[in-house]
């Protein structure tokens, strides 16, 4: 029995990692233990409160598309030709038409750049979105800084975490896009 599983144990986890096992309790390098149980730190509580944080922003987002819908307003200001004349002769209203005529073929200045309506309803947003890209980027850096050690498990356990991680930086800049956020 004990020839099975030491040679369970040294096919598993080689010579130095089976000493390594009988004697420290682990079969892992110190330097590898400590890369995964910071990965798993990440993963199991700082990636799902970023996530939880990510869902408040989008139902926030949908929640101002909807009422954005519900309250939109006619502008009557950005109406290319509209002028305001006062006439007090009739040689005033020929120049005013032909002012209008000729400004009808003239590029025209465009017009003021407007609040984005999402930034009017809820104006938080913007600092919302710029914290949790600021966030991302913190995490994402983090995981960037743990060296693999040449471990396979250390390297794939980065990859996941990092390809989550951009996923959700990408779901972040398209809220800031569509939010108008600079």
């Amino acid at each position: 029995m004990t020839t099975l599983v030491s040679s369970y144990l040294l096919s598993k986890y080689g010579l130095y990692g089976t000493i390594r096992l009988i004697w420290e309790g682990d079969h892992l390098p110190p330097e590898i233990r400590n890369a995964l149980d910071t990965l798993d730190t990440i993963a199991e509580n700082r990636i799902p409160k970023l996530g939880r944080k990510l869902d408040v922003i989008d139902c926030t987002v949908q929640l101002a598309k909807l009422n954005s819908v519900d309250n939109d307003d006619v502008d009557t200001d950005s109406t290319p030709n509209a002028t305001t004349t006062t006439v007090t002769s009739e040689s005033d209203v020929i120049t005013t038409e032909t002012a209008a005529i000729t400004n009808t073929t003239t590029t025209e200045s465009p017009p003021k750049p407007k609040k984005h309506y999402i930034l009017s309803q809820i104006p938080k947003i913007s600092k919302d979105l710029s914290t949790l890209s600021y966030n991302l980027d913190k995490v994402a850096a983090e995981v960037d800084a743990i060296k693999s050690h040449g471990d396979t498990k250390v390297k794939l356990k980065k990859k996941a975490i990092s390809t989550l991680l951009v996923t959700m930086m990408e779901q972040v800049d398209g809220f800031m896009s569509e939010c108008g956020v600079p």
